[in-house]
């Protein structure tokens, strides 16, 4: 079916909920009704319905209800006239007759077959048929004449035999015929209103329908689902409630940075993870130590390396490196070609490596309880996910099983880059919802079509939010070591300092050092304060730098400006999104800126 086809089936099928009060197309003629049921219950049911289109329309769309308590019947063999799309994705099996590239005006003629398997009755004392041969409130057009035929497959009491009609819950009676040896019940009625119903409810003795069974539903395997899942994420719970969360920190106010800690190092040791304004303070780093020059036109920036690093880490080495391509200390001008890919492959690794064993932020019990839990819910995802599908048809099984193993890693990664960053951000969130939700309506639906029992789509819906909550709370499962809590609270002590020194004691620390301004201002940018530190210098002189040149006058906050101004360029120009068209090396430059209380009946509407 081509892509405008199935649009416009969409629409036809939400027109009932867009003007639920508005008048059919058609006029109902006739509506004609024949069964057959047999000893298993299951029936076999025949319609003719004579419509007269009152405007243009592409046919009829019969509704046929069959839902049955929390059970939804067996509907199977649908066969009839110009059938164009069978829906059971809803509450109404819907099948939709005619075509959708013509139109019908005036009189037509729909023929409707199929199969109706009906579970065991639930009482003990008697067996009943109890069926709508029309719907109330579901045919919104008058019927001029409507019939009716149940073939039993043995005789049947007329004193037990009732036929109602009305709105809903009306019992009014409607005369019936009973042949003469005891196996159809007939009727024909004309001018039935638009929104009556009428009911056909035949007792008999309990056992008439010996070899009919009750239809599995499914319940027991989702009951078993859920059940999986919601232990699992018990069990998240209580490992993140035991080994995954942190004793409360200390934190002393502190005058310098953690030793040996470069700019670089300190955000790792906060994120867990090294991204522009890492990058942007240690070329602030470096420039205050005299191993590069930055030059700023006032539109983009290009950086001169001085000469080689002499006393650095290997990590702190390799990054550096990443920014030029030349090995000479001449003047290099900064090339961006690989430098993002360098950085996730090289320098972040490294930084790691060092933030391991000994130097580890966090404690090797808790690192291996989060990914035992993630591994378990790995595997009670599948298993769920699994048992979902099975509640309507081992068949299903793939259509439960990816799915799931696409939500738990989706759902992993974005946990995992919470946790790191302390928050989730918009964008995040609206990705993660939209994908979920693409997810669980594709389960939803591949389930749903097949499944017998109402619980199936709340199911769904349940185990993707349990399987979220639960990943959230397993990549949460995180205890710092005492050596990450010790570091930790230095980094946070020397942020304190920033944020809250007052000026006379950076006036006196400035005297000291004419170039204090500059030694802080890196640690000042990986912590989210470089305009905060430069708005403290506004009545302090400061030495102008050398390795700065700019063409605007000279103030601190062109300084502290550098940060946010890289990192707009960086993403535009050093790390844009992903693309599938080549390119090559380039100079960086940045920019700046009871009646009806039986099954089946249902309804038809023109589309």
């Amino acid at each position: 079916m081509s892509g405008s086809r199935k649009v416009f089936l969409i629409l036809i099928l939400l027109l009932p909920f867009i003007s639920p009060l508005s008048a059919e197309n058609f006029h109902v003629e006739e509506y004609s009704v024949r069964i057959t049921a047999d000893a298993a219950k299951k029936l076999s049911v025949d319609e003719d319905i004579s419509l007269n289109f009152t405007s243009p329309s592409h046919g009829l769309i019969r509704d046929i209800q069959y839902d049955f308590g929390r059970t939804r019947i067996k509907i199977g063999d649908v066969h009839g006239t110009s059938i164009a799309e069978v829906d059971r994705s809803g509450d109404f099996l819907s099948v939709i007759m005619g075509n959708p590239d013509r139109y019908i005006t005036g009189p037509a003629d729909f023929s409707l077959g199929y199969t109706m398997q009906y579970p065991a009755d639930e009482y003990d004392e008697y067996d009943e048929l109890y069926y709508n041969i029309v719907s109330p409130g579901y045919w919104d057009s008058d019927m001029d004449v409507v019939s009716f035929s149940v073939t039993f497959p043995s005789p049947v009491d007329i004193d037990r035999i009732w036929v109602t009609y009305g709105a809903y819950g009306s019992s009014a009676d409607l005369p019936f015929n009973l042949s003469k040896d005891g196996l159809t019940v007939s009727g024909r009625y004309s001018s039935l209103p638009a929104g009556y119903g009428i009911t056909l409810r035949v007792e008999m003795d309990e056992g008439y329908f010996y070899l009919a069974k009750d239809i599995p539903d499914g319940s027991w395997f989702i009951y078993a689902a859920l059940g999986l899942i919601s232990a699992a994420a018990a069990i998240a719970f209580a490992v993140y409630f035991l080994r995954g969360r942190d004793e409360k920190l200390i934190i002393p106010v502190r005058f310098s940075p953690p030793d040996g800690f470069s700019p670089m190092d300190t955000q790792y040791l906060i994120e867990g993870n090294l991204d522009s304004t890492a990058v942007a303070a240690m070329l602030i780093y470096w420039a205050d130590k005299g191993y590069i020059r930055i030059n700023d036109d006032g539109s983009s920036y290009s950086f001169d390396k001085l000469k080689e690093l002499d006393e650095a880490t290997e990590r702190e080495k390799v990054l550096f490196n990443a920014f030029f391509i030349s090995d000479h200390t001449d003047s290099v001008t900064l090339r961006t070609y690989g430098f993002p890919d360098k950085l996730r492959r090289n320098v972040i690794p490294l930084t790691a490596r060092f933030f391991s064993g000994s130097n580890s932020l966090e404690e090797p019990s808790s690192l291996k309880a989060r990914k035992a839990v993630f591994a378990m819910l790995l595997i009670a995802a599948l298993f769920a996910g699994g048992l979902l599908a099975a509640s309507a048809d081992p068949a299903l099984l793939p259509f439960g099983i990816i799915p799931s193993f696409m939500a738990y890693m989706l759902l992993r990664s974005v946990s995992m880059q919470s946790a790191r960053a302390g928050k989730l951000r918009v964008p995040q969130v609206f990705a993660m919802l939209f994908f979920l939700a693409f997810i669980t309506f594709f389960m939803s639906v591949a389930i749903i079509a097949e499944s017998t029992t109402v619980l199936a789509g709340p199911a769904v819906i349940a185990f993707i939010v349990l399987l979220a909550v639960s990943m959230f709370l397993a990549a949460h499962i995180s205890r710092r070591s005492r050596y990450g809590s010790d570091r930790l609270a230095e980094a946070l002590g020397y942020k304190e300092f920033i944020d809250k020194v007052e000026k006379d004691r950076i006036k006196e620390l400035s005297e000291e050092d004419p170039e204090y301004f500059y030694h802080v201002l890196p640690y000042a940018m990986v912590f989210g304060l470089a305009d905060s530190w430069a708005d403290k210098f506004r009545d302090i002189p400061i030495t102008e730098a050398k390795w700065y040149s700019s063409p605007y006058p000279f103030d601190p906050f062109i300084y502290s400006a550098f940060c946010r101004r890289w990192r707009d360029d960086y993403i535009h120009h050093i790390d844009p999104p992903r693309n599938t068209g080549g390119g090559g090396a380039r100079t960086f430059s940045g920019s700046s800126g009871f009646s009806g209380g039986g099954f089946s009946g249902g309804g038809g509407r023109s589309w």
